[in-house]
C-alpha cells in the first residue's frame, strides 16, 4: 500500500468519524431540548398543584373554624 493510499484511507476514516460525531451531537441536542420542554411542563404542573393545595388549606381552615363549606 502506498503512502497516498494510506492517507486516503485515513482521511476517509476521519471523515466518517466526524460525520458520526456530528450526528451524535445532533441527537444529544435534540434530547436536551426535549428534557428542557419536559422540565417546563413539570414546573407548570407543580405550580398548579401548589395553587390547588393552597386553596384546599384555606377551605380546611374555614371548615375547622366553623365556616361555610362549598
Amino acid at each position: 500500500m502506498t503512502i497516498d493510499e494510506m492517507r486516503s484511507l485515513d482521511a476517509e476514516k476521519t471523515y466518517k468519524e466526524l460525520i458520526w460525531e456530528r450526528s451524535e451531537v445532533l441527537r444529544l441536542t435534540t434530547a436536551n431540548l426535549q428534557l428542557r420542554e419536559g422540565i417546563e411542563e413539570l414546573k407548570k404542573r407543580i405550580n398548579q398543584l401548589e395553587t390547588e393545595n393552597d386553596a384546599m388549606r384555606a377551605d380546611l381552615l374555614l371548615w375547622e373554624n366553623g365556616g361555610p363549606l362549598p
